[in-house]
């Protein structure tokens, strides 16, 4: 990666905006990109059962005009440090309207801040940032606040074949974005991959394993885990990068909060898989995991393949609306005609 071009910022009244906005400042200056501020003004809901939802888009607190003065103000601050920066106002639901915006706009970066407050929507669908960050084709990074304005230490998390749906090319995305931060920033890249026993050696009892065949055992799945890993990084350039590479055995949730809460540690660049449906209430992604309890900000990546979900709907829509009785098979003529 050479690199972002096209950044997008959401502007919010979170505690972290700041640290956001210094962050987006900031590498729109060492890109020489594009900065754009957004304000999304909350859409009223619609339908027929839009009283009955609990979730409905809030009211806006203030009109059109008022975003638009206080995005102005944002705005000539961004251009006293020598930015290139646009305004966008956009309305209805954030993750939604942000991933249009994206898609239109061909945006390589959302930055924005996560959110300190909970809601029972939040719980159980994710928090803003988390749904952005699972719906969003480009990479999404979830600043903390008070967040440094350089990054000192970043963490890349490999999955090397570790996540269940994970994309072949995931890992080299992560790295690549890692160790081009790395790179810009002069600071130390940490290649974490996380690794456990899978597959067949789990319907073992331990109880059943000699202390012997237990080592043979954990050595086997080691060096499995190692050599897929070499083969991860043999395909990256890391000349230059002031680097170590961890392969702790363990959860990679707990591992890589750990390294979170190290007090250097500014960034964790991880690979996430967009799910769907039921799937998505019954696995969750490890950044969307790590994301409310980490000390860092959180850096979501994708795969090149990912489709964002309204691209899939729209190719699924049908070209033109489709007659009800055509739908049921009345190619002409009326209901009573055709029962006759």
């Amino acid at each position: 990666m050479d690199g972002f071009r096209n950044i997008l910022l959401i502007h919010d009244d979170e505690a972290g905006f700041e640290s956001a906005l210094a962050r987006a400042v900031s590498l729109a200056k060492s890109n020489g990109a594009t900065l754009t501020i957004a304000e999304v003004i909350p859409g009223p809901a619609g339908g027929p059962l839009a009283r009955l939802n609990p979730f409905a888009s809030a009211a806006p607190t203030l009109d059109e005009s008022g975003y638009r003065d206080r995005l102005d103000g944002i705005l000539a601050e961004a251009r006293r440090r020598n930015v290139d920066v646009r305004p966008a106002i956009l309305r209805g639901a954030p993750d939604v309207e942000i991933v249009r915006t994206v898609l239109r706009q061909g945006h390589d970066l959302v930055i924005t801040a996560e959110e300190s407050r909970s809601t029972l929507e939040g719980v159980l669908f994710g928090k803003p940032s988390s749904r952005i960050m699972r719906a969003c084709p480009c990479p999404v990074w979830v600043v903390k606040p008070e967040a440094e304005t350089r990054c000192r230490r970043i963490v890349a998390a490999i999955e090397a074949g570790g996540a269940d749906g994970a994309p072949e090319d995931i890992d080299q995305a992560v790295l690549s974005l890692a160790g081009t931060l790395a790179r810009a920033e002069g600071c130390k890249l940490d290649i974490v991959h996380a690794w456990d026993f899978k597959g067949r050696d789990l319907e073992t009892s331990r109880s059943e394993l000699t202390p012997s065949m237990w080592r043979a055992l954990y050595r086997r799945n080691r060096l499995a885990h190692a050599k897929t890993l070499r083969g991860v990084l043999s395909r990256f350039d890391l000349d230059g990068i002031d680097h170590e590479v961890h392969m702790p055995k363990g959860d990679p949730y707990r591992v890589l909060l750990g390294f979170s809460w190290k007090d250097d540690v500014d960034l964790i660049v991880a690979g996430t898989v967009s799910r769907t449906g039921l799937d998505r209430f019954i696995y969750s992604n490890l950044v969307e995991r790590i994301l409310p309890l980490a000390d860092c900000a959180v850096l979501a990546v994708k795969s090149a393949a990912f489709v964002p979900s309204i691209e899939k709907a729209a190719s699924h829509r049908p070209t033109r609306p489709v007659a009800v009785g055509q739908r049921m098979g009345m190619t002409s003529g009326t209901f009573s005609e055709r029962i006759r």
